[in-house]
């Protein structure tokens, strides 16, 4: 079946938006990840095009969320990321990109990671700090480095490395993109709890949307010399002992 990810037009281009400001993320999963799980990721793989595998395997909770098109040795299974289907130390990466807060209970997924994760194994997890709600009705939290460093902590990973991507200025960017996407009721972005709009919305729409289309380009240029405090996302690599 088709993912989300390839249906939705919104979707694709959000995801455009964050591989170009994403770099950092992408080097990181260049070369050789050997044996993977990619816990949501949809059709991530597709993206990885410097990367390289003996085996990836896509985990989704349901399998409207499967990706379509499968690549050489991508395997795509309906599951939890909370309860891994897959036997202990016997993969060499796991990847969890802008998933965890989706998930109500994301530090199941950092034990999980450690569980089925060879000694030296990597988890690479990217999360957003200031995320605009999203995937209704499943987006539970947003998350801030303090918690990542908490939950590696207490899972028992060593922190390779970490590295805020973005900041106040780029959030900002961000919601400007985002922020009309509910209004118009993309199934991934609007929430029916907020479905009535009073005249005065409906009447200053078009203002908002040119007032956000002016200041969106401004808030990118300043972002790149950004107040890291407001991160957009954090990347963090993980190492089991």
């Amino acid at each position: 079946m088709t993912g989300i990810q390839e249906k939705s037009l919104a979707i694709r281009l959000t995801y455009k938006l964050r591989d170009f400001l994403s770099k950092p993320l992408y080097q990181t999963l260049a070369g050789d990840l050997g044996a993977v799980v990619d816990i949501g990721g949809g059709a991530f793989f597709k993206r990885l095009t410097n990367s390289s595998w003996n085996k990836y395997l896509v985990i989704e909770p349901s399998p409207q969320l499967l990706p379509e098109d499968s690549a050489s040795k991508v395997y795509a299974v309906a599951g939890d990321g909370q309860h891994l289907p897959l036997r202990a130390a016997t993969l060499d990466t796991a990847i969890c990109i802008q998933v965890l807060e989706l998930i109500f209970e994301p530090f199941k997924v950092f034990q999980e990671a450690q569980r089925v994760l060879k000694p030296g194994g990597k988890f690479i997890v990217l999360v957003p700090q200031t995320g605009t709600l999203h995937g209704i009705p499943f987006h539970y939290q947003n998350l801030t480095h303090h918690w990542l460093f908490e939950a590696a902590k207490r899972s028992g990973f060593e922190v390779e490395s970490w590295q805020p991507l973005g900041g106040a200025w780029r959030t900002i960017a961000s919601r400007l993109f985002l922020m009309f996407w509910p209004v118009f009721k993309n199934d991934y972005y609007f929430d029916p709890l907020y479905a009535k709009r009073g005249w005065l919305f409906w009447a200053t729409l078009p203002l908002q949307i040119v007032t956000a289309a002016v200041f969106f380009p401004i808030a990118m240029l300043l972002s790149f010399g950004d107040i890291k405090e407001e991160s957009n996302n954090h990347l963090m690599i993980l190492t089991k002992r």
